[in-house]
């Protein structure tokens, strides 16, 4: 669910709250901040009208309006202009800086619909590419400007934590909120989803639809510790997948709950902010936009590792209980099967190549080989059981240490 769009908005924002803009007159930036913000988007809007069927070139259009507002934001000191207006206020600031993006994004979003309902599309790719990030991580800021403005300094760090810990504890109803997503009506369904959620070992299995008006084949897992654990599905999956292949997805997603993949994710993402606080300690680097850069690549590293191990175990969990269910000591070539004609399907469906790699997931062609090697294998001794249990210790004694020093 991170989306480029939203990660690259919010990478200019936190990078430009260390650009300090001192030996820059804003005022004097205001034909350069014009032509950023209005000139070249319009330009780009105007251009959109002659490749509206052209993804391609879509694609290139949404980079120059980004990389037009980021410009705005980082050479001509745009977010120093606004404040220069406004003020510091609570949140007013932040959101008048992105507006000029999004409202141009949405622009261009409308025209160039691949669908006849342009307002239904744009609101879509407005909930994935810029709310679902973008609105939590606004709550977190607002909390911690009102912390800033009326704590003391010393109580401003344990009000910032527990804002993370009320992000996180929220995170779920954001999603569903933002998504519409809502409870699955189809009860037969829902009985055989729920029993795969039972097997896994989660208690009062929930699963939602999401509808995206059968735009979108995807699945995914939210809810962590003290919540519902909840899998949400969109209409265009349980519509064009086989009875056997959704549960195969179902199956992915429970494991994700099963073992723990959200917490750990999180843990992993903790741990890797700690050791590199620690390391650029070490090295004497002060907080500015050089340490965060490199920070914030090593985190999505670390990110992208522990995932790709979580999700070929989540793979492997499925053809694990699909085999268990037909009665089988070792993985099934049926049940292989299910889940690699699962990942095809998706594939095709939004014209993905399977050599494709996907930082999170990898490349379906992978995973598809993957799930080939495990036919006959023995449920009790699959290998990336084991490696998932290494890096789980490994993550919780580094943290432990991080935390010590």
């Amino acid at each position: 669910m991170l989306r480029p769009i939203s990660l690259f908005l919010i990478a200019c924002l936190v990078l430009a709250e260390y650009f300090s803009f001192e030996n820059l007159d804003p005022a004097g930036f205001g034909f350069w901040i014009s032509m950023c913000l209005i000139i070249v988007p319009l330009t780009v809007v105007l251009l959109s009208y002659f490749v509206c069927n052209n993804k391609i070139c879509v694609q290139i259009l949404t980079v120059i309006i980004l990389i037009s507002w980021c410009v705005a934001m980082l050479v001509f000191a745009w977010i120093k202009f606004v404040r220069g207006i406004v003020g510091n206020q609570f949140l007013v600031d932040e959101l008048i800086v992105v507006f000029p993006v999004v409202l141009w994004l949405s622009m261009l979003w409308f025209i160039t619909s691949p669908i006849k309902n342009k307002f239904a599309w744009v609101s879509y790719r407005l909930r994935m590419d810029v709310l679902l990030l973008l609105l939590p991580l606004f709550g977190f800021w607002g909390i911690r400007e009102v912390s800033e403005i009326y704590s003391n300094e010393s109580f401003f760090e344990i009000i910032e934590f527990l804002a993370v810990v009320m992000l996180i504890l929220l995170l779920p109803i954001f999603i569903r909120l933002i998504l519409s997503a809502k409870a699955m009506k189809d009860t037969s369904l829902l009985r055989l989803f729920q029993e795969v959620g039972t097997r896994a070992g989660v208690q009062h299995p929930n699963v939602l639809v999401w509808n995206t008006h059968g735009r979108m084949m995807n699945a995914f897992a939210i809810g962590s510790i003290f919540q519902r654990k909840t899998i949400i599905l969109t209409d265009k999956l349980i519509h064009n997948l086989t009875q056997a292949e959704l549960l195969s997805v179902v199956r992915h997603e429970f494991a994700h709950h099963k073992y723990w993949h959200l917490e750990f994710l999180g843990l992993a993402m903790l741990c890797s902010l700690i050791w590199t606080d620690v390391l650029f300690g070490v090295l004497h680097l002060s907080s500015s936009w050089y340490v965060q850069v490199p920070q914030f690549i090593i985190v999505c590293i670390a990110i992208v590792v522990v995932s790709r191990k979580f999700e070929r175990q989540a793979d492997t969990y499925s053809v694990v209980d699909q085999s268990k269910v037909d009665g089988s000591c070792t993985v099934t070539k049926n049940a292989s099967s299910s889940m690699s004609s699962s990942l095809r399907t998706l594939a095709d469906s939004h014209n993905i190549s399977i050599e494709r790699g996907d930082p999170m997931h990898g490349s379906i062609h992978d995973r598809q080989k993957y799930l080939e090697s495990l036919v006959d294998c023995p449920i009790d001794s699959i290998p990336i059981n084991r490696t998932v249990r290494r890096i789980k210790i490994g993550i919780v004694l580094m943290l432990v240490l991080g935390l010590a020093l």
